[in-house]
């Protein structure tokens, strides 16, 4: 899904052509926000033929250029995703004991986050830009998300001890984590965040791009049957 839709959007004649998503993998965040995880299902509503608007955001990555539709993420998120890969033998589950395995051996790392334009320089865990509610297999990191709001949901945990984080893990799948203290909850149009070393980045699910990265969205940016 995130290379047709980065094809899609570097079309030169701006020429929008819905998509048409199966479920097939383990994580299958934006299909779980569709409400529509059975593939038959999935089918009926590519023939039903009935498209609607999805938002899309513009990243700018290192000095890359990418497209993403579900989210951008950096620091302790892109780690998760990076062990994950290496633990596909434990399927969907895979994400959540690459969580509990960081946590333990979790590190902060200095940054200067944009907000929508406002500087804000701290210690952070993680960052996470959520343009759809679920993340990794069915955790709701982003429970306010809307795909069509113009919005990208952002999440950001500054200082926070292994107890702690331990404790509010099991909170994100049911959204319940966004109102802990530690947990800062925002909804904006963009972000940068400019770390003080170089950092590897996780963008809708690829472990690709690095720091410093500067995220815009774009309001109805492609269109999806369902």
């Amino acid at each position: 899904m995130h290379e047709v839709v980065n094809g899609l959007l570097s079309r030169e004649d701006g020429l929008k052509i819905p998509i048409g998503l199966i479920p097939g993998g383990t994580g299958c965040s934006f299909m779980y926000d569709q409400d529509c995880l059975d593939p038959v299902e999935a089918a009926k509503r590519i023939i039903a033929g009935s498209a609607k608007p999805i938002d899309a955001a513009t990243v700018e990555a290192g000095g890359e250029s990418l497209y993403a539709f579900n989210i951008v993420g950096w620091g302790m998120i892109d780690d998760i995703n990076r062990l994950a890969e290496k633990m596909r033998w434990l399927g969907g589950s895979r994400y959540t004991v690459a969580a509990l395995l960081l946590i333990i051996v979790h590190r902060k790392r200095r940054a200067k986050l944009l907000i929508d334009g406002v500087e804000h320089t701290d210690d952070f865990i993680f960052g996470i830009g959520c343009n759809t509610i679920h993340t990794g297999k069915a955790m709701k990191m982003a429970p306010k998300a809307k795909l069509d709001d113009g919005l990208i949901d952002l999440v950001v945990v500054r200082k926070a001890g292994q107890l702690e984080l331990l404790k509010v893990f099991p909170k994100i799948f049911s959204g319940t984590h966004i109102s802990h203290p530690f947990v800062e909850y925002r909804q904006v149009k963009s972000f940068s965040i400019i770390p003080d070393e170089v950092d590897t980045l996780t963008i809708d699910g690829e472990p690709k791009g690095h720091t410093p990265v500067h995220v815009k969205m774009i309001e109805k940016g492609f269109e999806v049957f369902g």
